[in-house]
């Protein structure tokens, strides 16, 4: 189970990287992408230059408000 999370994180990450706005921002500047069979999202901020910034992975049962710091 947990290799299987590994990879469905990283098909989410590959995902952003093709497309760095297909998922909705969440917060100020971070964008949360779902993550496929898992309830769990990667959140992100894309920076200059393209740069691609992962600030977490989170359950969705967990507060993201107190964990990202409302970002």
């Amino acid at each position: 189970m947990g290799k299987l999370f590994v990879e469905k994180v990283h098909e989410c990450i590959l995902r952003i990287a093709e497309n760095q706005k297909v998922y909705p921002q969440k917060y100020r500047f971070l964008r949360a992408g779902l993550i496929p069979t898992f309830p769990h999202s990667v959140f992100y901020k894309v920076e200059m230059n393209n740069l691609i910034k992962v600030y977490a992975c989170l359950h969705h049962k967990q507060n993201s408000d107190h964990i990202l710091g409302k970002r």
